[in-house]
């Protein structure tokens, strides 16, 4: 995700968009490094996989209980690729699209969701609530929420 908001501002037509792109990477937290560096579980059977870490965490998430064309990160990137693809007809593109949002909203979901059962233990790490603004912490270089007044 920080790899594609860096190319993304790579390009001529999205410079004016570059001080929001850059301001929206400076906000981004890596779960995955948070995972790997505090985290395990025998359920994860090793691995530290999206779908392996919410299987050992409480999560609204669960995987394989849909009627998706897009069910793993695989499916996702052939999903992008037909929805950019010009030969799609525009009848298929709206079912992947549609598909591919469901996707990438239920991973986005099971992050909040390890990332909220995390901060039961530490709170440190950065809060995530609904309606909240988050913003830096010069003094611990933590992402931390502030209430949007």
């Amino acid at each position: 995700e920080r790899s594609v908001l860096q190319l993304l501002g790579s390009f001529p037509e999205c410079e004016r968009f570059k001080p929001q792109i850059d301001a929206l990477i400076a906000r981004l937290e890596d779960t995955h490094k948070i995972a790997k560096e505090h985290f395990y579980a025998p359920a994860m059977m090793g691995s530290f996989a999206l779908k392996r870490i919410v299987s050992a965490v409480p999560s609204s998430v669960q995987y394989g209980e849909n009627d998706s064309s897009v069910a793993n990160g695989m499916d996702a990137q052939m999903a992008w690729f037909k929805c950019t693809d010009p030969t799609v007809s525009a009848a298929e593109k709206a079912k992947v699209s549609a598909d591919l949002i469901k996707y990438c909203a239920q991973d986005t979901v099971a992050m909040v969701d390890f990332v909220r059962y995390m901060q039961t233990f530490n709170d440190s790490l950065p809060m995530v609530t609904a309606r909240e603004k988050p913003v830096r912490d010069a003094n611990a270089g933590a992402l931390r929420a502030q209430v949007a007044a």
